[in-house]
């Protein structure tokens, strides 16, 4: 008899690979819709601009800890001044999109690890107009390579809340408006994220 207890301790610790998987292990399989929202940095004619774009994610399962992420995002801002010099009004907007490679790992039972390349393009547009004078718009293409590691934690089953940091360098295009300019941007990024895994 008295050897009951340490039977049943090690019948439960045989028995333990075997039991009801936790949260983050049952979503790797699981497609996914999030939402995003980062901080978005946006330069035009030596103006230096900010704003919180919304993002909307599509996590596929794509084998193993492989996540393919379709992403599909909008921008926009405007800004008016007045001066004893007159008044100016600039407004830009974008469309992005992008996909992204991701890695996933547990981090306990209720949590999970992701890193990987994500790459996108930005479709702008910019308008600006000083002293009601004639308004000029440009068009823009840029493409943006970035470098991302987040986490998440499901406060219930099939819901996660966490955040994303990276590394992102934007390559911008020539714009079609009276000027043409074209440069690069190397920054990072900061995304509260919300995702629902669908079963």
């Amino acid at each position: 008899m008295p050897r009951l207890p340490l039977v049943a301790a090690l019948a439960a610790a045989l028995s333990a690979p075997f039991a009801a998987p936790a949260v983050a292990q049952q979503s790797e399989d699981a497609f996914a819709l999030g939402l995003g929202l980062r901080s978005t940095p946006i330069i035009f004619d030596d103006d230096f601009l900010t704003s919180f774009a919304p993002r909307v994610y599509f996590a596929f399962p794509a084998g193993g800890r492989i996540i393919l992420e379709p992403s599909f995002g909008l921008f926009r801002v405007s800004r008016k001044a007045e001066s004893d010099a007159g008044s100016s009004s600039f407004s830009a907007s974008a469309v992005n999109l992008a996909v992204a490679l991701l890695f996933a790992s547990d981090a306990g039972s209720d949590g999970r690890l992701y890193w990987g390349p994500r790459v996108g393009v930005v479709r702008s547009a910019f308008e600006s107009e000083f002293s009601g004078g004639p308004r000029n718009s440009s068009q823009r293409l840029d493409l943006q390579l970035a470098a991302v590691t987040g986490g998440e934690f499901f406060l219930v089953p099939r819901l996660g809340l966490g955040g994303e940091v990276g590394l992102e360098w934007t390559r911008t295009g020539d714009d079609d408006g009276p000027a043409d300019e074209s440069g690069s941007i190397l920054g990072t990024t900061a995304e509260l994220r919300l995702r629902w895994y669908l079963r």
